[in-house]
């Protein structure tokens, strides 16, 4: 059974205070949240972010210390600013990928592309893992002053990995990959800082009470560390 608290309260901030804007605001924002519900019956913690053009509404599982974001991109994977990221891109350099893939043997579509970079996805909740196609696509999430919700902030080319669908097992339900808020030039909140302009410190101010499944921020700069 999932819980969650409120969306402020309850929450995980990724970046603080920006100097300048170049992701899609109405106006600068000083910090990025993502909402937090607690799994009890996996004992995850899940997050929600938007996806894709038209936007989706994506469900993911938080890894704290993952290097990216993964989605399954072999289930009905459609948007129309989906790009493969290819095998000699400074991007594909700077994620540290070692792998390329020259050829895919079926049609092409999101997780199925040629000369596209590679990454090893790991789903730690069921030891499984399996090598999946880079790619880019617009992502949103909210901005807050610290106390309530601001507007939505879009990156239009945030990197993640294509995983494969077999490999949700064992997330929680609905759940379509897992959120890397590690350390890694392509995590989810190091892009986001990097394309705001935010310097590169990500606050863990979650502070879980296991028995009470309750949660709220500690705003304190001192708990920032650089990733």
């Amino acid at each position: 059974m999932a819980t969650s608290s409120s969306f402020i309260l309850c929450s995980l901030l990724l970046c603080l205070v920006s100097s300048q804007t170049l992701a899609t605001t109405g106006s600068q924002p000083k910090a990025l949240v993502i909402p937090v519900t607690k799994d009890s019956s996996k004992l995850q913690y899940t997050t929600q972010i938007k996806q894709r053009t038209p936007l989706v509404p994506i469900k993911l599982t938080i890894d704290v210390g993952g290097n990216f974001q993964w989605v399954d991109c072999g289930s009905g994977y459609v948007s129309s600013s989906y790009r493969p990221v290819s095998c000699d891109s400074q991007t594909c350099t700077a994620s540290g990928s070692g792998a390329c893939t020259a050829e895919c043997y079926t049609p092409p579509a999101p997780g199925c592309y040629n000369n596209t970079c590679s990454h090893m996805t790991n789903n730690p909740f069921s030891n499984s893992g399996g090598m999946g196609e880079m790619a880019s696509d617009t992502t949103v999430i909210q901005s807050t002053d610290g106390r309530t919700v601001g507007k939505a902030v879009t990156v239009p080319g945030a990197v993640f990995t294509c995983g494969a669908t077999w490999l949700l097992g064992g997330l929680s339900a609905g759940a379509l990959g897992m959120a890397g808020l590690g350390r890694s030039e392509v995590s989810l909140p190091v892009q986001f800082a990097s394309a705001l302009k935010f310097p590169k410190k990500i606050c863990h101010v979650l502070e879980l009470f296991f028995k009470l499944q309750r949660c709220h921020i500690l705003w304190r700069r001192a708990l920032c560390v650089p990733p």
